[in-house]
């Protein structure tokens, strides 16, 4: 790992810029070179989370498309971190929305699986392929479903995301969202049976009922929608 490298994962502001004063012509040189993992200092500032660090590199030329190893780009990475001011810096210095990593997936994917709402706001905003597939047919929303993360959910689904866009294995975020829910409804049947409140036989029966009643009102929602 390189000087410049070092300090962008550390956010040490000072080191940076005086490395790239420091480098004269070979500027470019500084900004691209990679660690291991084909990280650049951007990378490696966007992933730890260093605002200011990130603003550095950026006003001095770094590289908004430079891929690591996983084929992420810097913005692949600040769009599943915590900092939407980081994302915006990128998105501002032309940071390519449709950039898809080695699974094929867009920051937008990388947003949903961690459920960055804001993040999701913004790349939204910008027009992100809403629903962009990555290489096992999974769209934003399918990832949301997956995962889990009813904010990122009902977020991308008011925005106009597709519940009928099936994976490679036919499967559609429909189908992921009830089995979701039938695991959180079997989850609580157990923990009640567990505290001896209900007996086990009206445990399952409420189960089976909720699953019931929340497929109908989402196949409702898919017809009419």
């Amino acid at each position: 790992m390189g000087r410049l490298h070092a300090a962008a994962m550390g956010g040490h502001n000072a080191v940076i810029r005086r490395l790239l004063d420091k480098a004269g012509s070979h500027l470019k040189d500084l900004l691209e070179a990679t660690d291991a993992q084909d990280n650049t200092a951007l990378h490696l500032a966007v992933e730890n989370e260093h605002v200011r660090a990130t603003h550095i590199l950026l006003r001095r030329g770094a590289n908004t498309e430079a891929r690591n190893d996983a084929g992420f780009t810097p913005l692949h990475l600040a769009a599943r971190g915590t900092k939407t001011r980081i994302l915006m810096l990128l998105m501002q210095h032309n940071a390519q929305l449709s950039a898809r990593d080695n699974e094929e997936m867009s920051p937008l994917h990388r947003a949903a699986l961690y459920n960055r709402v804001e993040n999701i706001k913004l790349m939204m905003d910008a027009d992100a392929a809403i629903d962009a597939t990555d290489r096992d047919g999974f769209t934003p929303l399918i990832c949301t479903c997956w995962k889990g993360h009813v904010e990122a959910f009902s977020l991308l689904l008011s925005r106009g995301a597709s519940l009928l866009r099936c994976d490679k294995l036919g499967f559609v975020a429909f189908h992921m969202f009830v089995s979701v829910c039938v695991c959180l409804c079997v989850c609580v049947s157990v923990c009640v049976c567990v505290c001896g409140r209900v007996s086990v036989c009206v445990c399952l029966c409420l189960s089976v009922l909720a699953c019931v009643c929340l497929c109908v009102c989402v196949s409702v929602c898919v017809v009419f929608v």
